[in-house]
């Protein structure tokens, strides 16, 4: 198993790793829409659900 998702955990390291998280602070505000910042919080960790919902995500985009 590690061969098969190898190639895919060492281009999306940063996504599990750094993960990009929504902003509570910071909000956009348009005239139509309002809206939050995602942004990475370089709080370096292992985040498993991150990384199980990345590797789904790309082997689906291999998939297709």
């Amino acid at each position: 198993m590690a061969a098969e998702i190898a190639g895919r955990m060492m281009t999306s390291c940063i996504d599990c790793h750094m993960p990009t998280r929504k902003s509570n602070a910071i909000q956009i505000n348009t005239p139509g829409k309002q809206g939050a910042l995602y942004f990475r919080s370089h709080e370096i960790g292992i985040y498993p659900r991150v990384a199980a919902r990345v590797l789904q995500s790309t082997e689906q985009k291999q998939n297709r």
